[in-house]
């Protein structure tokens, strides 16, 4: 158990505290979600609200809504997703598991919206693998 967990954006201007442990953290295979991070799932953490804490880069997190009652948050500058707000569970925010820095540490339990994920989504262990990219 941390602390807390550092979190940021990919170009660094922004940074972020979660304080507490995540409640659960989830794969999401929504077309929503697929959609919104550009991947073939989402996975997130949920923690507190009050555990969100911003550092550094207030004036540079974007939000745009997503449906009617969600909200999305993410870098102006670099568009890394960050976390998403839901009016009906006002008390929670879901946090990218990309943006925290130390995200490896923080284990999925489930995958939801299993009805319309990417057929070949469970068979990533299967495929080539590379250590670091396909050219070197």
């Amino acid at each position: 158990m941390a602390d807390n967990y550092q979190a940021s954006c990919a170009c660094g201007n922004i940074h972020f505290v979660l304080d507490g442990e995540p409640r659960v953290t989830i794969n999401c295979h929504c077309t929503n979600c697929r959609k919104m991070n550009g991947s073939a799932f989402s996975t997130y953490s949920v923690f507190n609200k009050e555990d969100l804490r911003i550092t550094e880069g207030a004036d540079d997190i974007q939000s745009a809504r997503m449906g009617e009652h969600g909200t999305k948050h993410f870098c102006r500058h670099c568009g890394t997703p960050l976390y998403g707000l839901h009016e009906r569970a006002a008390d929670i925010c879901m946090v990218v598991l990309g943006a925290i820095d130390t995200g490896g540490a923080i284990l999925p339990i489930a995958n939801t919206f299993c009805r319309s994920k990417l057929p070949w989504a469970f068979e990533l262990d299967k495929m080539i693998k590379h250590e670091l990219n396909m050219l070197g």
